[in-house]
């Protein structure tokens, strides 16, 4: 099931929600979002891209912080495939087993994903930040 959030629905300043998007290679991958309402649109997208130990409070924190700046900001769990919804303790051993199960074309589509996610919202660009 894939789940939209258009923005010119918030009703609230800023909203953090989550969503369920379709990945081209048949998986779904949950993605954090956050939206501004009180700004003009259409808006600048961003990617936000997780620390090692998945998107967690401080990914969240991160993506509400840039979108109270304008932007609206989506965080794909980019461990949706071993570990879908999973925050991990700031250990790299407990995320060594995730980080290396990530390739390079389930990299591209999750990306794909989320940047499609962003058009589809009507943004006006679209970047990418990343940690870690």
């Amino acid at each position: 099931m894939v789940v939209s959030v258009r923005a010119q629905e918030r009703v609230e300043e800023l909203v953090g929600t989550k969503v369920t998007l379709a990945v081209a290679d048949g998986t779904n991958m949950g993605a954090f979002v956050a939206c501004p309402v009180a700004t003009p649109r259409p808006l600048p997208g961003l990617i936000v891209l997780q620390e090692a130990f998945g998107v967690n409070k401080n990914t969240r924190e991160i993506a509400e912080r840039l979108s109270a700046e304008g932007f609206l900001c989506i965080a794909p769990e980019l461990f949706h495939r071993t570990a879908p919804g999973k925050e991990f303790p700031y250990d790299f051993e407990a995320v060594k087993p995730h980080y290396m199960a990530i390739t390079t074309p389930g990299l591209e589509a999750d990306l794909r994903a989320a940047f499609l996610w962003l058009q589809n919202e009507g943004v006006k660009s679209i970047g990418a930040i990343g940690f870690c």
